[in-house]
């Protein structure tokens, strides 16, 4: 009875030493969220135009990608918040025989930020 005494009476002793005797330490944790109203918005707007011609259906898609420019600058976009984001020349060939071109696929995309 005399040995569980002295042992309760030290092990808590010798558990508050290696507590004392560890090196200082700071330790945090933390979670956070922010919700803001969004004061920025991406457009992309694209034109695709379909021609026998590469050379009209190029002239056709550079004129409907400027109509489209000059509504956004009617919308008070700056020039400065339009890009060019992706221009894109593609053939069709008839009945996927690839010898006799069906039509020549023009594609321009622009950003608006």
């Amino acid at each position: 009875m005399r040995a569980i005494l002295v042992a309760l009476l030290v092990v808590p002793t010798l558990l508050c030493h290696a507590q004392l005797s560890s090196p200082n330490a700071v330790s945090v944790s933390g979670d956070a969220q922010v919700n803001v109203v969004p004061d920025r918005v991406t457009i992309l707007l694209g034109v695709e135009t379909r021609n026998k011609n590469l050379d009209e259906a190029s002239s056709q898609n550079d004129s409907l990608i400027r109509q489209v420019l000059a509504a956004a600058r009617r919308l008070e976009v700056n020039a400065s918040d339009i890009q060019t984001d992706f221009i894109h020349v593609d053939l069709a060939y008839q009945n996927n025989d690839s010898t006799v071109v069906d039509y020549y696929k023009v594609t321009k995309k622009s950003r608006l930020f």
